[in-house]
């Protein structure tokens, strides 16, 4: 494939837009820093009784520039890059991923100029911007899906899905902000985690875990269930549904059968197998919080039924095994793997790289067990934010060093 650096006589002035992983993986590395900084500055208030300075909810800024912030930037630079690739039709033009970035960009920009300085039109202004832009590559990629005649579109498809449910979450969001009114936020959040990002992770552990695990292992062989694709929509959309409603106790209907499911298929994927590179083990570990996670909702499930009582820190500590444990370290392994190739680097993470990533897996662990914890002494909930130095010391030092990369020309190239 031709350097998108070799079209320029001389090195473009703004060389950060000349490919998709470039503009968005900035962005989203810059969020993972500051939508969890707001959080662990949330929780230090809360821990010194100290007051809340905004009217609108520290939650729901945590959730919105995670999830539809950070999350989806990091999502588009590795759609955008790849979904053509996927259907074998010729690379979106960059001078429509600029304008997918800029409206990503200026609604964030504009979300928390209105956060910061507390004004309730620029949150709304910032929140259309961010759906506008999530219609506008939806419509790109739905345009790629209709026209290429590629006899396998059920993977493409399945993150197309989850995709159409950023639409449906970032539109709630931005009629939340209007209204204030809590079912919005609530359908925000529940689609936003449990469809969209839930949905793409899924195919893209689908597609890449098998595919990596063949380049480095000359005996695998990759197998495939499409069923366990076709079925996560129906599932995931079944857990979103209860979620908005208030139905956990219902939680272990959709979970036990991703669950199986998941399973089966890391079954054949020989999941225990010797990796020979820690990038794989990465995306490995990674995928493992999966079951981890549907596992410790099913729990929660269950102890429903036996004490009658929703226990929403029990709940939170599922729901981090799933965002931190899977999606946070998914995007940590696949945009590391992404950044060296792309900047023409070996694909090797090396020492510092793989204890931010073992930092990444102790966020997880520590907001889970506090969660848990939490759950039998709700007092414990104010230290929660432990989770959240470590998720910062993993993001914080991984951006010093990925950061510029995506600044620079190609190591390899001339």
């Amino acid at each position: 494939m031709t350097d998108p650096v070799a079209r320029y006589p001389t090195r473009p002035r703004f060389l950060i837009l000349t490919e998709p992983h470039r503009m968005f993986f900035a962005l989203g590395t810059v969020l993972s820093i500051f939508g969890m900084g707001w959080w662990v500055y949330y929780q230090y208030l809360l821990k010194t009784g100290l007051a809340y300075p905004l009217p609108i909810s520290a939650p729901s800024i945590h959730v919105y520039t995670l999830v539809y912030g950070m999350s989806t930037s990091f999502i588009l630079g590795f759609l955008l890059t790849v979904f053509p690739r996927w259907l074998n039709y010729p690379a979106i033009p960059i001078k429509w991923v600029t304008v997918f970035f800029y409206f990503y960009l200026l609604g964030i920009l504009i979300y928390l100029l209105g956060i910061f300085f507390y004004r309730p039109a620029w949150i709304t202004a910032g929140s259309f911007f961010n759906f506008l832009g999530f219609l506008l590559v939806w419509g790109i990629l739905l345009k790629g899906i209709y026209q290429t005649k590629h006899p396998d579109k059920i993977q493409p498809a399945i993150a197309l899905s989850g995709f159409t449910g950023g639409i449906i979450g970032s539109g709630s969001y931005l009629i939340f902000s209007i209204t204030n009114e809590h079912i919005f936020y609530q359908i925000s959040y529940g689609t936003g985690i449990f469809f969209f990002i839930y949905l793409i992770i899924y195919a893209v552990i689908y597609r890449t875990i098998p595919f990596f695990t063949q380049s480095v292992c000359s005996d695998y062989e990759i197998i495939r269930f499409p069923y366990v694709l076709l079925a996560s929509p129906f599932l995931a959309g079944t857990k979103t549904i209860f979620f908005i409603l208030g139905l956990p106790k219902l939680y272990w209907i959709p979970d036990g059968g991703l669950l199986l499911m998941t399973l089966w298929q890391f079954y054949a994927w020989r999941f225990f197998m010797k990796k020979p590179v820690m990038l794989l083990k990465m995306l490995y570990f990674s995928a493992a919080w999966l079951p981890i996670s549907n596992v410790i909702f099913i729990a929660y499930s269950i102890s429903i039924h036996l004490s009658g009582q929703i226990n929403q820190q029990f709940e939170e500590a599922a729901l981090h095994g799933l965002t931190i444990g899977c999606f946070g370290s998914i995007i940590f392994a696949m945009v590391t793997r992404v950044s060296l190739g792309h900047s023409g680097r070996k694909l090797h993470s090396g020492k510092l790289v793989d204890a931010l990533f073992w930092s990444l897996q102790a966020a997880c662990v520590s907001r889970i067990l506090s969660g848990l914890y939490s759950s039998m002494n709700p007092s414990f909930f104010v230290h929660n934010y432990h989770a959240g130095y470590f998720w910062l010391l993993s993001f914080g030092v991984w951006a010093v060093k990925f950061l510029p990369v995506y600044f620079r020309p190609r190591v390899d190239s001339s």
